[in-house]
């Protein structure tokens, strides 16, 4: 909880290289209720943490599955972002595209390019289908993002004839 973001830094990643003593800490500022910002650089540290250390990797990502469903929209936001990046929660991710808060939604869609599946391209079609009203550019990338990265190159095709202008555009 240090004030600058480079004490957060260190101390995130300090505890990433600490094992098993470094993930039960990250586990209890993740699961605490204190501040966002020491939560998200937890969040970070189990991210670092599943990359470097392969027998911790699989309980990294569990809690950082876990953080995914917090109240809190930016710990979520940083959920759904990391385990895009570890290409990991795929089911996770297919939940959070249709959380309330478009900063999630965003990571969610765009990770989704990395773990997705062909129903996933449905449920990205949605959140483009939901811009209708209010198209939101960064929502639409991520989507684009996500739709890119799943690939599947008949379902975007198939996209192109969509009824809603947002979902053709997202596809194209």
């Amino acid at each position: 909880s240090h004030p600058d973001h480079r004490g957060r830094t260190e101390a995130h990643l300090a505890l990433a290289h600490r094992g098993d003593d470094g993930l039960h800490a990250l586990a209890a500022t993740v699961q605490g209720s204190g501040d966002t910002m020491p939560r998200i650089h937890a969040i970070w540290g189990l991210w670092a943490m599943a990359r470097w250390n392969a027998a911790l990797h699989g309980a990294a990502v569990e809690l950082i599955e876990e953080a995914a469903s917090d109240d809190d929209p930016e710990v979520r936001a940083q959920a759904a972002h990391v385990l895009g990046d570890l290409g990991e929660g795929g089911e996770t991710l297919s939940e959070l595209v249709f959380d309330e808060s478009p900063r999630v939604v965003a990571f969610a869609a765009a990770g989704l390019g990395s773990t997705g599946t062909l129903e996933d391209m449905d449920a990205i079609a949605e959140v483009l289908w939901a811009l209708e009203d209010e198209p939101d550019l960064y929502v639409r990338h991520a989507a684009v993002m996500g739709l890119a990265g799943i690939g599947d190159r008949e379902r975007l095709l198939e996209l192109l004839n969509d009824t809603q202008p947002q979902v053709r555009l997202g596809a194209l």
